[in-house]
């Protein structure tokens, strides 16, 4: 009957007689009854035709469902996986869709397929399901005893507060773990607080001898690692940005070591709570500061910003481009760019290209769009060009019929580009255009001729072709077991410049900024603060050439 069974369900479901909606009602109570009954062979006949593709009553869900219980309950896990994926991606918000989760994630678990386990219990959004998630982590985690497989899941599941739990664990089990082992057991258990306080005592004396921390520059990272939410967490995609610069921070920091600059990161889960934010200020690690990288969230930064500039630490915005964000201290800087410094940037390349001086901005909805617009007119005019519109976009009719000017700006979101592109050529203005890479991520037009004359100011562009980068992405893979996002080549050069700029004190850290070569080994960009600036002057144009990005200016 079991053969039977899998053949049923390898048969293409299209080759069944189509049930009407009473029918197909009449053969599922079949199938719960024969499930009811034990009769899980059975029921799986009943079951499998009730799946094909061709049904999407709202009954149908639940007849995934309990197939999915049969196969699991006659220790048939592949197909019991394969039906739950095919649940989820045909029904993805249906309403028991976290039961569905947990029970995929328990027959990944059960197989050893612990990385697509984890995966779906990242993906339950209601809290209620949390005793359950903690209960199956615990039931199957318990048998992995390899520590590099515990560190492979760990890095790509960060969250997961039982894997760090059972790494620390199995790290403090070993005759002799290695100085990096001991060093990740050490970072688990400061953030997730895992050990007695007679244990966490043990290990920073392994620290204390390890490293060089009497002359250590102290960098405090405030940055949304979420590990309050790890059981809720709705998409990893969230908060894997913040992982991925993370890591290349440390990576940083054992790059600094062999300068013989002796880096310190400690790392606080700083989100949007004020309460969460004044607890980590009263620590007295982070009293003892150099330097601060985030946070993200305005309302924390409001207090962040009176301590930097009451005791003196420098503090870095990393993904912000707003300027008004330094005003605040004269050791406040922005990691990349500023909307501001982004046009003059580009029109400095528009400039050098010859064009003529009129301009065409449009821009979408967000905030972010329409701040780099109003930047980018703003100094335009200061320029002498001839703003021709500077519109909003809202469809069509937002277009001015106009003719065709030196060049066209864009702004805006990706799902909007290509509503402005075609707005313009029925109108029939045709111009070079220059864009934030945001608004063609994912979206760049196969139209040679746009190709040819678009432009886009790019804070992410990475040289693949460069040996450093090459050797960091093997490096980066080696540890990570996976590759490198752009954040992790960010986070690794942002610690890897300011950490060189405070190698020599606070007290002449401006000093070295003003004087800094920044054609130095960085992954990315690097960066430029010469002249006094507060947001790093290095921007690049880019265009898109035989199937990749070429930088064009900078």
């Amino acid at each position: 009957m079991r053969l039977l069974t899998v053949i049923l369900f390898l048969i293409c479901s299209t080759g069944f007689a189509q049930l009407s909606k009473e029918k197909y009602m009449l053969e599922y109570k079949k199938g719960v009854q024969l499930f009811a009954n034990s009769q899980f062979d059975e029921a799986l006949v009943i079951f499998t035709p009730l799946t094909s593709r061709s049904y999407s009553y709202s009954i149908t869900p639940y007849a995934f469902f309990y197939h999915g219980l049969c196969s699991k309950k006659i220790n048939l896990h592949y197909q019991t996986r394969v039906v739950y994926r095919q649940l989820i991606e045909r029904f993805p918000d249906w309403e028991k869709i976290d039961e569905v989760f947990l029970a995929y994630a328990e027959s990944n678990f059960i197989e050893r397929y612990f990385d697509e386990g984890f995966l779906a219990l990242e993906r339950i959004v209601d809290p209620n399901f949390k005793s359950n998630i903690n209960g199956l982590q615990l039931k199957y985690i318990k048998d992995i005893n390899s520590v590099e497989l515990l560190k492979d899941l760990y890095y790509k599941h960060p969250s997961q507060q039982a894997l760090a739990e059972k790494l620390v664990k199995s790290i403090q089990e070993k005759k002799y773990p290695s100085k990096d082992e001991l060093r990740i057991s050490d970072e688990l258990t400061n953030r997730f607080k895992l050990l007695s306080k007679k244990d966490s005592k043990k290990l920073e004396s392994v620290k204390s001898n390890s490293n060089h921390s009497n002359k250590s520059i102290d960098i405090g990272i405030l940055l949304p690692f979420n590990l309050t939410k790890s059981s809720n967490i709705n998409n990893l995609i969230n908060v894997r940005y913040i992982y991925d610069m993370y890591y290349g921070m440390q990576m940083a920091v054992e790059k600094l070591a062999s300068e013989k600059i002796y880096v310190n990161l400690l790392s606080f889960d700083v989100e949007k709570n004020e309460n969460q934010y004044k607890n980590i200020e009263g620590n007295s690690e982070f009293k003892n500061l150099d330097m601060i990288i985030g946070p993200l969230y305005p309302n924390i930064n409001k207090f962040t910003s009176e301590f930097v500039a009451k005791n003196n630490l420098v503090q870095v915005h990393p993904l912000s481009n707003n300027q008004n964000l330094t005003k605040t201290s004269d050791m406040v800087f922005l990691g990349q760019a500023s909307f501001g410094s982004q046009a003059l940037k580009a029109l400095e390349f528009v400039e050098e290209k010859g064009f003529s001086k009129t301009v065409s901005i449009y821009f979408g909805k967000n905030n972010k769009d329409s701040l780099m617009a109003l930047n980018y007119k703003d100094f335009a005019l200061k320029k002498g060009y001839k703003v021709l519109d500077y519109t909003s976009f809202k469809g069509l009719n937002s277009i001015k019929k106009i003719s065709n000017p030196g060049h066209i700006f864009i702004s805006c979101e990706s799902t909007l580009t290509n509503k402005i592109l075609n707005s313009l050529n029925q109108k029939e203005i045709n111009a070079p255009m220059i864009s934030t890479m945001s608004s063609f991520e994912n979206n760049l037009t196969s139209n040679e001729a746009i190709k040819n004359e678009l432009f886009l100011i790019n804070l992410e562009y990475i040289d693949k072709e460069k040996e450093s980068v090459k050797k960091f992405i093997s490096e980066y893979r080696a540890k990570m077991n996976t590759l490198p996002s752009y954040y992790s080549f960010y986070g690794h050069d942002l610690i890897l410049f300011y950490s060189r700029m405070l190698k020599d004190t606070k007290s002449v850290f401006k000093l070295n900024l003003n004087i800094h070569d920044f054609s130095n080994d960085y992954l990315g960009l690097g960066f430029d603060y010469t002249n006094d600036k507060k947001d790093n002057q290095l921007v690049p144009l880019v265009k898109y050439s035989d199937g990749r990005f070429i930088e064009v200016f900078r």
